[in-house]
């Protein structure tokens, strides 16, 4: 036990301690919990704890260890924490989504990944940090304040799920859940140096995350579905995968997830695999690449072909108008949209809420009522017809060039973590995650080190819709090569 450190290990290899009765659950939880209050008032990542269920839990969990009454065959987490991000329902928690509209509202009941983690003996100690109505790339809300990132608070560790990202990275949770609409695992893994996985639409259910509540989760069908998808996010690949195939398939309420869906092996025969490489992609409205995150998916390419991958670059232009198809595949879901959600369908003066925001007084934050202002007065609905026909070509071009056991891998935005307060500058930098929901295509990102100011570099894989496992192959062996997540010095 003198080798291994707490913070630092996955959860396989907390639950394998535990299970060898090497180290108790209480002793795991609580290391955990103890580093979540040192570093979260610094981040801002935990928003709600449940620190004394969790201890409570964990003595449980002890003490039917001790009692032999524990089958750890049923179990790949037995007494191990985790947190989830906030907009993900747990009984007797407050799911505020950050709009002071919701403030009070409590869960009363867990969201279908919680219970599937739950199941596997996991406990959680908190639920983490989201910006506004879940819908910008910074975490900053009115309800919580805005998170910052573990490698430099100075800067942001993204949204929505930066909460998640944050305190994973700070060794506070080995991991946890997250979701993704355009790019909210992705950008938040990759800026605070973590794994983290986009399924393919339609094979996690997303009963209890918002909107779909108990309630209404049965009007969610068609046009009314959600483009967003639940996915994990951990501090180590193994986890990665282990949570992946755990949260996957039907739950009974959730209508639209595929039955038949089943995870494909992971890749051993690397030979057998086209790599296209797209160092700094060319995209409409978004800034240049910065040089060293263009040097990381050089350098995850050489690795792959040294292996026996195809590799060979990739069009630059292959996504030009990423963020364009994002909005069209937006405008056609049906139901309440982004104003009414960020509002609670209350009427809307952009003048005033503009001035409470520079006076100090805000009810809202900036980038949610920005958001919401050209999502009011510039929405491009009308055309819609003509749009999705672009779309439909697009996701043509795209799966036929992607055809067969290929991935494409890039960064997975233009900049490393950025200043907390800049990205209402660089507002469609999300595009180069954004692109991929719009497809319905899995991603993965994959920590690479720290560069040279100490931010976390990473890679973003993506392949054709139901070939995750092709993405989530690449995660242990460029782990082991390059090092995989960074502790905090």
């Amino acid at each position: 036990m003198q080798n291994i450190n707490l913070l630092e290990a996955s959860g396989l290899t907390l639950a394998q301690l535990i299970r060898e009765k090497k180290i108790s659950s209480y002793e795991v939880v609580s290391t955990h919990i103890e580093r979540a209050k040192k570093i979260n008032p610094q981040i801002n990542a935990i928003v709600e704890e449940c620190y004394q269920q969790a201890l409570n839990e964990a003595r449980a969990a002890d003490e039917k260890i001790a009692k032999g009454q524990v089958d750890f065959s049923k179990y790949k987490y037995f007494g191990v924490p985790h947190t989830i991000k906030e907009l993900m329902a747990v009984k007797g928690m407050r799911c505020t989504i950050g709009s002071i509209h919701r403030k009070d509202v409590v869960s009363d009941f867990d969201s279908t990944a919680l219970q599937r983690i739950r199941q596997e003996g996991a406990i959680l100690i908190g639920t983490t940090n989201v910006p506004e109505a879940a819908m910008w790339f910074e975490c900053d809300n009115v309800v919580y304040g805005p998170a910052k990132n573990p490698y430099n608070t100075k800067h942001t560790p993204g949204g929505s799920s930066g909460g998640e990202a944050a305190i994973i990275a700070a060794g506070g949770s080995p991991f946890g859940i997250g979701s993704d609409i355009g790019g909210s695992i992705r950008m938040p893994a990759a800026f605070c140096g973590i794994f983290g996985h986009k399924p393919s639409e339609k094979i996690v259910p997303l009963t209890g995350h918002f909107p779909m509540t108990l309630d209404v989760a049965e009007s969610f069908v068609g046009s009314y579905y959600p483009f967003s998808v639940v996915g994990p996010m951990a501090r180590k690949a193994d986890d990665l995968l282990t949570l992946f195939n755990m949260i996957l398939g039907p739950d009974g309420i959730d209508k639209n997830i595929d039955p038949q869906f089943k995870l494909k092996p992971l890749i051993q025969d690397w030979t057998k695999v086209k790599v296209y490489l797209m160092p700094d992609p060319s995209m409409f409205l978004t800034t240049p690449t910065q040089s060293d995150l263009s040097e990381s998916v050089i350098q995850a390419g050489r690795y792959l072909e040294s292996l026996g991958a195809q590799v060979q670059e990739a069009p630059r232009k292959l996504l030009f108008k990423g963020f364009d198809h994002w909005s069209t595949r937006a405008w056609t879901m049906e139901g309440r949209d982004f104003v009414s959600y960020m509002t609670n369908g209350q009427k809307l003066s952009y003048m005033k809420e503009f001035f409470d925001v520079a006076r100090g007084t805000r009810r809202y934050t900036f980038p949610a009522l920005l958001t919401a202002f050209f999502d009011d007065k510039f929405s491009q609905r009308h055309k819609l017809p003509k749009l999705v026909e672009k779309l439909k070509a697009f996701q043509a071009e795209v799966d036929s060039f992607l055809d067969g056991d290929s991935i494409l891998i890039l960064p997975p935005h233009p900049k490393k973590a950025p200043a907390i307060g800049s990205t209402i500058f660089t507002p469609f930098n999300f595009a180069y995650t954004a692109v991929f929901n719009a497809l319905g295509y899995p991603g993965t990102i994959v920590p690479m080190g720290l560069s040279q100011d100490g931010l976390p570099l990473s890679v973003q894989v993506v392949a054709r819709a139901g070939m995750d496992h092709l993405t989530l192959s690449t995660c242990k062996p460029l782990e082991e090569k390059f090092g995989g997540w960074v502790p905090l010095a």
